[in-house]
């Protein structure tokens, strides 16, 4: 897979430098959002066998989902104020269909469950330091798609499911802000927006994280000096 490939050349560029960073933090989110799912071609993972009621049937999504689910991130943050992510996040699908060809007389098959995971890599920059951190980053993700499809047989009823896959690379830029409970202890909240393929197509996520918080700029030094910089 060409995407994936790139994915990892990415990584293999970033990780290194992310070993000499000044400051980092990691942040656990609640996301909601949108996705992007229309047309997606679903595939029988290796080794797995297909129902012959629904072998080459084409079977494919319908429509714009809801997407809800947590994502879990690393930031690293160099002195120049140039950031660099490392995350992942776990999310279920509703408000999708399913096409697919004909089928044999008295078979139908219906959706029962979709979701998606991620692994995301970032490169951003921290734009405004105090009375927020407020930073943009460029993402670019490798997504998994998991979904089950049950099928029926009049006149038994449910006579099985069966499990596809979707796999695609996406990109597109997150605004966010790092807001300080404490010194260390922050709020994270940030949107996504897909620009280039990529399953989550807007994402809105808010969360809780902890930042060794090692910045050198007046708003930071001013917070380790208040009642904030105990924790």
């Amino acid at each position: 897979m060409p995407f994936l490939r790139w994915f990892l050349s990415f990584a293999l560029l970033v990780l290194p430098r992310a070993a000499a960073a000044d400051s980092f933090g990691g942040q656990l989110h609640y996301m909601v959002g949108q996705a992007a799912l229309d047309g997606v071609e679903l595939e029988m993972p290796a080794l797995i066998s297909e129902p012959s009621a629904l072998a080459d049937k084409h079977l494919t999504l319908r429509g714009q989902g809801t997407l809800e689910g947590v994502s879990a991130r690393g930031d690293f943050l160099f002195e120049d104020n140039w950031r660099i992510g490392l995350g992942s996040s776990l999310f279920g699908v509703d408000g999708v269909g399913l096409r697919h060809d004909s089928l044999p007389w008295g078979m139908s098959a219906r959706l029962h469950s979709v979701w998606g995971t991620t692994t995301q890599l970032s490169l951003g920059y921290e734009i405004k330091q105090g009375p927020v951190y407020a930073y943009v980053d460029g993402r670019v993700s490798f997504e998994v798609l998991q979904v089950s499809v049950e099928t029926f047989a009049a006149p038994y009823g449910h006579v099985g499911t069966t499990n596809y896959t979707a796999f695609q690379g996406g990109l597109g830029p997150r605004f966010g802000a790092l807001l300080p409970i404490g010194h260390s202890l922050m709020l994270d909240v940030y949107v996504y927006r897909q620009l280039v393929s990529g399953f989550e197509q807007l994402s809105v996520g808010i969360g809780l994280g902890y930042w060794e918080n090692d910045r050198e700029d007046d708003f930071s030094d001013e917070l380790r000096r208040s009642w904030r910089g105990d924790f």
